[in-house]
């Protein structure tokens, strides 16, 4: 699929999970995901490998260029189970920790709370809550404030994934869910304030290596 940018230039939508051994991605974006695993929506990815269709048909050519227009709400991002990895996706998991910092708090409770707000205006409006959203939104704000406190970005909550899918599932009354979604910001600056990520992501770093990458690819094309 081809989307028109700005500038004119036509530019490939791609769906991409951030570890996604055969994307580079291409920091410098400030749209963030729905989910908390995922890379934001807007942000730039490079292909290093051909990228093709479940009837073998080409979809990407490797070195294609692309924006990053949706992300899929699993789990993949952090995933330890890896089918293939190229050189290149092993050294962009080595510099994975670069790309963590305390725009967390920022990008994941922001996003959240207006969120929230707009849950909110459903129910004055409509009456009716959409829970599997505002599972989500928990579950956001419980993996930001893991990720401030354990400088990684973890997969699973288990610890609260029984109440979590009772939000799912309709089964916990709106004011608990309420109670719950405002202490967790709470918990979310606690996290900020005692957290040792850097202010800002390592920008030089990733975008070395996504000038290395597209190199490597451009140089294997021309050969």
């Amino acid at each position: 699929m081809l989307r028109r940018g700005a500038s004119g230039a036509r530019e490939q939508q791609i769906v991409i999970c951030a570890e996604n051994q055969d994307y580079v991605p291409q920091l410098g974006t400030d749209q963030m995901s729905h989910q908390a695993d995922n890379i934001f929506a807007g942000t730039q990815v490079v292909s290093l490998v051909e990228v093709r269709g479940t009837n073998n048909s080409l979809v990407h050519p490797r070195g294609a260029v692309g924006v990053v227009t949706r992300t899929p709400a699993g789990d993949e991002k952090h995933s330890p189970m890896v089918e293939k990895i190229t050189p290149l996706g092993e050294e962009l998991l080595a510099l994975r920790q670069g790309f963590l910092s305390q725009m967390i708090f920022q990008t994941f409770n922001g996003y959240a709370m207006s969120q929230f707000k707009k849950i909110e205006q459903d129910i004055r409006n409509h009456g009716e809550v959409r829970w599997k959203h505002a599972m989500h939104l928990l579950r956001l704000l419980l993996t930001g404030a893991a990720a401030l406190r354990e400088a990684r970005v973890p997969v699973r909550v288990e610890s609260q994934r029984d109440r979590l899918l009772a939000v799912k599932c309709g089964e916990m009354p709106w004011a608990e869910v309420d109670a719950w979604r405002k202490e967790l910001p709470r918990d979310f600056e606690h996290a900020l304030a005692e957290t040792k990520l850097p202010e800002r992501p390592d920008y030089e770093a990733a975008n070395r290596f996504l000038i290395k990458a597209r190199r490597e690819m451009a140089s294997e094309s021309s050969g």
